[in-house]
């Protein structure tokens, strides 16, 4: 089973380093309503399905949405 909160810690840690999303301050993943929250630290939040999505689909939702 993958840790999803786990790879939304460390995909902080590398997207946080683009100028697209230098702004990024975190990505929490909510198990019960399979959704991401990315919150920004000039532009509010963000909220992204990721239901039933494999880690590496989370990943590329997590990005197609945010950016």
């Amino acid at each position: 089973m993958e840790d999803k909160q786990k790879i939304c810690d460390q995909l902080v840690t590398a997207l946080e380093l683009t100028r697209a999303l230098y702004d990024l301050e975190s990505l929490e993943y909510n198990p019960q309503s399979e959704t991401v929250r990315a919150t920004f630290t000039t532009r509010g939040h963000k909220i992204v399905n990721v239901a039933a999505d494999s880690g590496i689909a989370m990943i590329r939702d997590i990005i197609g949405q945010i950016v």
